[in-house]
């Protein structure tokens, strides 16, 4: 096992995080491996290596920095231009690897993250059963990412006072800067840095990006909306069970726990066919 954790290493991007070419796939399973590698070796550059591809993938274009939850991609190295696409079974299985690495060392970045994440699943991803739906499109209007981006006039018209905190943190018109004059918001700096930039404590800052964010959010609901894969698969619902109980076990928050029970329950409701049979789908009430 230690030869071909030895041989794997060779591929990890230990500047970005990921393994080292594009496009980068989130690949949860690979850090939920190692994850548990790390505490049964004490491997350093494993435990390193998690890290560095946790933070990046939460300070990426990858993360949905205002409304939670992970794209399928980044089509870049860096993890800042995604396939806009949102699929159930990536962000269940990265809400399990996000716990676990909250478990582990409770760094308040993966909690924000597991927050976000469940957020999202609970205003967009969930049907009236309580079990969840497969994706949301990555086009909306015609146009790959039209409703996630944003260009630095709309940003200043919305938040006015709060455009150059915002725009220095979610790097507006610099990293975050992609096509057509738009920025996909992401992040490049520690709290910490920006904090002390604008004369904050960490928490003051904390609470001036989620009431940005809360703007940001309510406007963007105003757009058209991209597509929703509006089918409930008995498969990726399992997993986000797990990975909702992962995240109760984390951090005692009773929604993760409620979100996880009520879909177990609409499963087994719905889902589960007399002599044990399980059904792969469910859409609309079939």
């Amino acid at each position: 096992l230690q030869q071909a954790i030895e041989h794997w290493k060779s591929s990890w991007d230990m500047t970005e995080g990921g393994i080292n070419r594009a496009p980068k796939f989130p690949m949860s399973s690979n850090y939920h491996f190692l994850l548990d590698y790390d505490y049964q070796n004490k491997d350093k550059q494993t435990a390193d290596f998690v890290a560095l591809s946790l933070k990046k993938m939460a300070y990426g274009g990858i993360f949905d920095q205002i409304g939670g939850g992970f794209s399928r991609y980044s089509v870049d190295g860096k993890w800042k231009v995604p396939h806009f696409e949102k699929m159930l079974y990536d962000n269940a299985q990265l809400l399990t690897v996000y716990a676990k690495a909250y478990k582990k060392t409770k760094n308040p970045l993966y909690l924000e993250v597991i927050q976000k994440t469940t957020d999202w699943l609970q205003r967009e991803m969930k049907d009236k059963s309580n079990m969840f739906y497969a994706a949301i499109d990555a086009d909306s209007e015609g146009e790959e990412g039209k409703y996630y981006v944003w260009t630095a006039e709309e940003l200043q018209d919305i938040l006015g006072d709060d455009f150059e905190l915002a725009s220095t943190f979610y790097q507006v018109d610099r990293k975050g800067a992609w096509e057509n004059g738009t920025n996909i918001l992401l992040q490049d700096q520690a709290l910490s840095d920006i904090a002390t930039q604008f004369s904050l404590s960490e928490n003051e800052l904390t609470e001036k990006i989620n009431e940005i964010n809360g703007k940001l959010l309510v406007h963007r609901q105003k757009r058209v909306a991209p597509g929703i894969d509006d089918k409930c698969l008995t498969a990726w619902n399992g997993m986000l069970i797990t990975g909702l109980c992962d995240a109760y076990t984390a951090t005692q928050n009773q929604t993760h726990l409620n979100m996880a029970t009520q879909c177990l329950d609409a499963l087994l409701e719905h889902q589960l066919e007399p002599e044990n049979q399980l059904l792969h789908t469910y859409k609309n009430g079939e």
